[in-house]
């Protein structure tokens, strides 16, 4: 599952997330081996957040005890009430819970499938700035404490950043 979103509706855009996106599916193919028919992107306007809700079917279908999963996420990040969420295309300020994924729940939902194991690569930090340090929105707080992200012996995070880190692109 590769997400790249260079491009957001109501907030400022990223750099190079669709550029780090379409890398990360090139290292998939040809230096992990998944088959281009298992590969998902979703780029940009693709990355909305109902486009990558209609892929649970897929997923119930096609992960079994063997499945290794990888998913890339490049794009904004925040934290919220000590909840941290990746942003889809169409996020909007307006509706933080209803139109951004909440980051542990996401990886949950592919868990929850009994994959072999799931290494999930975010290119994001979870500030909720943008590259000229504004927040996001008014109410997303840094969260100030380093913590393991979701302990589990079939998960794998690599973080571009620590959660009271700022990442720039």
């Amino acid at each position: 599952i590769i997400i790249g979103v260079k491009e957001y509706k109501d907030i400022p855009d990223t750099m190079f997330s669709d550029n780090d996106a379409n890398n990360f599916y090139d290292y998939a193919k040809n230096s992990l081996g998944v088959p281009p028919k298992n590969i998902h992107t979703f780029i940009n306007s693709e990355a909305q957040l109902y486009d990558l809700y209609d892929l649970e079917p897929w997923l119930k279908r096609n992960i079994n005890e063997k499945s290794n999963i990888y998913l890339f996420y490049s794009g904004h990040g925040m934290t919220v009430n000590d909840t941290t969420y990746f942003l889809p295309h169409d996020f909007r300020r307006s509706q933080i819970e209803r139109s951004a994924f909440n980051k542990e729940k996401y990886l949950d939902s592919i868990l929850k499938h009994n994959p072999n194991h799931l290494y999930a690569f975010f290119d994001a930090c979870f500030t909720g700035q943008n590259r000229e340090g504004e927040l996001l929105i008014a109410s997303a707080k840094n969260i100030n404490i380093a913590v393991e992200d979701m302990p589990k012996d079939n998960l794998t995070i690599f973080n571009s950043s620590k959660r009271d880190e700022f990442s720039t692109d």
